[in-house]
């Protein structure tokens, strides 16, 4: 998938979620329990 692809794609989703940026969104996302926290502390995963 081409970069201006995603970042349309992430745009979107920040509009929709009325956020600023991705850091907001992984908050909601905790919060509204659509991704688990213990997630974000694996050692593979990669921050972007």
């Amino acid at each position: 998938m081409p970069p201006a692809t995603v970042r349309v794609y992430v745009h979107a989703i920040l509009q929709k979620l009325d956020v600023r940026d991705r850091t907001q969104a992984t908050v909601i996302a905790i919060q509204k329990h659509f991704i688990n926290q213990q997630l974000l502390s694996y050692p593979g995963l990669r921050a972007f």
